[in-house]
């Protein structure tokens, strides 16, 4: 159900980041499925490495997310298997829910946040200090049993997606759209990539 309210825009940035490095005609690089390295591109985009979230993460989010193949010798199964396709995605999303520190409600209500989105990046950016200890003191292994509803967790890995991604092409700061989580449209995704390279290209 969590999945399905955020569909439109999963599926906006699905289809626009899948088009990175693919090539019309090419099975193994295709335009039509997420690559490693096109996921690995958006991963850093939407800045969800960090202590908590790392390379290893990124990588084991993905290859746990693989479509199930039979005979790896055939092309057709070669291509799922280093690719996602948007099902595939959805999983990868649900599994960096799960491996990422997110704060429960009563954390993101003792700091007078709407949601787990704007936590994250109000204490990110604003005081980080702050936000590294509530890391250090919240981060599990893989393997640990889970602290909250998966449902949850997933409700706030797409809500911080959606604040993310906004908060870049409005370019208008945090407070301005807490209540806006439309669904994300394919030019809303297209200016977030360009305007994201170019933050991480001055940092």
């Amino acid at each position: 159900a969590v999945l399905r309210e955020f569909e439109l825009s999963l599926r906006a940035i699905f289809v626009h980041y899948a088009k990175g490095t693919g090539r019309i005609g090419n099975e193994m690089d295709s335009i039509k499925l997420l690559s490693f390295i096109e996921w690995k591109q958006l991963i850093k985009d939407l800045k969800l490495l960090g202590a908590d979230f790392t390379d290893r993460e990124l990588a084991l989010s993905f290859i746990w997310s693989r479509m199930r193949i039979v005979d790896d010798r055939k092309l057709n199964s070669r291509k799922k298997l280093a690719q996602l396709s948007f099902e595939d995605f959805l999983e990868a999303i649900v599994r960096c829910a799960t491996m990422k520190v997110l704060p429960n409600d009563e954390t993101v209500q003792e700091h007078d946040c709407i949601d787990a989105g704007e936590f994250i990046h109000k204490l990110r950016e604003e005081e980080p200090a702050k936000y590294a200890l509530f890391l250090a003191q919240n981060e599990q292994e893989w393997d640990d049993p889970l602290t909250q509803p998966i449902s949850k967790l997933v409700d706030s890995m797409c809500i911080y997606i959606v604040r993310t991604v906004k908060m870049i092409v409005t370019d208008e700061g945090l407070q301005q759209h807490t209540k806006d989580m439309d669904a994300l449209t394919a030019a809303n995704v297209k200016t977030f990539q360009k305007l994201a390279r170019m933050q991480t290209t001055k940092e």
